[in-house]
């Protein structure tokens, strides 16, 4: 009897206890809005994480701070170190050569004996990881404003984009860069004359393969003359995409600005790879070379899966609803992929459009399809691609709502996509990758599925687009919620260890 006391305890503890844990996580899920960014960069967070080589970044300054430790990495680079003051500001760039100098925009200042500024090597972070713990905001309005009036604070892209430097050497980010499922809004580059480079990261890959994972960048500005990609402008390595999505927003060039993507601006040497992936957005430059994911690709293999392309994409010629031109491109692999994307080429003669890709000089890739859908918006003299075997074309119609599932045959309607009604499908992940579960839902924000043309059918209250705040039946996995109790929490934030021999319930928070 007295046993069976015990284990009803026990019991009760347990029940107690995680009801508790429930509350405790329900809180922990309600984030303050970000606030937007100072203009400032911080690197605190850096030496927190030295030793580990993993990084969590929480605000937009250490964002910031993140591209400044990365453009000051190249060894031969005009800016080889960062100056910072006792609260881990960072005050400028040390010069290359000028231990006793830094460089804040286009002043040069000398830092007074004894004032505190401290300086510390700018870094690539090979082989290392950087999270991201919280949204990023880096200005507030509407990005389609921007062209005209620009918002407060200009992004200096993390890696060669928007320094100018002439020279040769290159600071180049060299690892993994993993959103969590957040999002970074408001981004704004507008480089000055001859700019190379923009985009969240100017130039990745100097040395090693990179990874770039669970983020969406929303409602951005990105304007320069050469090489813009939203996410990337230049891939110097191996580059590989993972549910990654990019919505409601401009990439720009001037006069006479080349290759731009809504991913990748250039794949310099090596391959690329996209699975999961969103894109969204309008592209317009006056030159050539412009993609729905990558705008050039000079070398390598591109291997692209479970992605989307919606927007416009507009240049002189090269205007791809994937890739816009392939120097000795090798093998192009596209599977369970659709385009609603309208991509127009605008010069009088020779413009060339195309559905996976438009132009291609030198060597001319193979293809390797299987499901790659789209919807004639393609103007040009030449629209290549169409008697690709594996590519088909669709209406929007056929892609609306769940007429879809019975069109995209192969697509995963059970765990990576998901149909919206008077919509296209969008990604839809029960999983963040690599991330085993742990942050639940459905990731990758808003994807922008694009919207069918009204018809006369019923009216419904069905939401008809995707929202940024994931469902709230996906707080927790289908299979968390069928275990209940402790099960139910185990999933999304914590770990709950039940021990009946001990009479005890140990709830331990899941370290991020």
């Amino acid at each position: 009897m007295k046993k069976l006391t015990a284990i009803l305890l026990s019991l009760v503890l347990v029940l107690s206890l995680c009801s508790a844990a429930m509350l405790t996580i329900g809180a922990e899920e309600t984030t303050a809005t970000p606030s937007v960014w100072d203009g400032t960069a911080n690197i605190k967070w850096y030496f927190d994480g030295k030793t580990l080589g993993e990084y969590e970044i929480k605000t937009a300054e250490d964002l910031s701070g993140l591209a400044c430790l990365v453009n000051a990495s190249a060894a031969d680079a005009v800016y080889n170190g960062v100056y910072y003051d006792a609260d881990y500001n960072v005050l400028g760039y040390r010069l290359s050569g000028k231990d006793d100098q830094y460089k804040d925009e286009e002043k040069v200042y000398t830092p007074a004996t004894g004032d505190g500024a401290q300086v510390i090597d700018g870094e690539s972070f090979m082989y290392q990881t950087i999270y991201l713990a919280a949204d990023i905001v880096l200005n507030e309005g509407d990005a389609s404003t921007w062209a005209t009036t620009a918002p407060a604070n200009n992004w200096e892209p993390i890696g060669i984009g928007g320094l100018n430097i002439n020279t040769d050497v290159w600071p180049y980010f060299d690892g993994t860069f993993d959103g969590n499922g957040h999002t970074i809004s408001g981004l704004y580059y507008n480089g000055v004359e001859n700019a190379y480079g923009g985009g969240l990261f100017g130039g990745v890959g100097g040395k090693t393969s990179v990874y770039i994972q669970n983020v969406t960048l929303t409602n951005f500005y990105i304007n320069c003359t050469y090489v813009a990609g939203a996410l990337v402008a230049r891939g110097q390595g191996n580059v590989a995409f993972e549910n990654c999505h990019v919505n409601n927003g401009i990439i720009a060039h001037g006069t006479n600005g080349q290759q731009a993507g809504g991913l990748l601006g250039r794949a310099n040497s090596r391959d690329v790879s996209i699975e999961n992936c969103s894109v969204d957005v309008e592209i317009a430059i006056n030159s050539w070379g412009a993609g729905g994911l990558v705008g050039l690709v000079l070398a390598g293999n591109v291997d692209v899966k479970n992605t989307f392309v919606a927007g416009t994409i507009t240049a002189t010629t090269g205007v791809g609803a994937l890739i816009g031109r392939s120097d000795n491109g090798k093998t192009f692999s596209i599977e369970n992929v659709y385009s609603t994307a309208t991509a127009t080429a605008t010069a009088e003669t020779d413009n060339v459009s195309g559905l996976i890709v438009a132009e291609v000089k030198n060597t001319a890739p193979t293809y390797a399809v299987t499901g790659f859908y789209y919807v004639d918006n393609f103007t040009g003299e030449n629209v290549v691609g169409k008697d690709v075997e594996g590519v088909a074309a669709v209406t929007l119609e056929q892609l609306t709502g769940e007429t879809a599932k019975t069109t995209l045959e192969g697509f995963d309607f059970d765990t990576v996509w998901e149909t919206v009604a008077d919509g296209t499908p969008v990604i839809n992940l029960r999983e963040l990758p690599n991330q085993g579960g742990e942050q639940g839902g459905e990731q990758g924000g808003e994807q922008g599925g694009v919207t069918a043309p009204e018809d006369d059918t019923e009216e419904t209250d069905e939401v008809t687009e995707p929202t940024t705040k994931a469902p709230e039946t996906q707080a927790t996995t289908t299979d968390d919620k069928k275990d209940g109790g402790c099960g139910s929490v185990i999933g999304f934030a914590s770990v709950c260890m039940i021990v009946l021999g001990a009479g005890a319930c140990v709830i331990r928070k899941k370290e991020n």
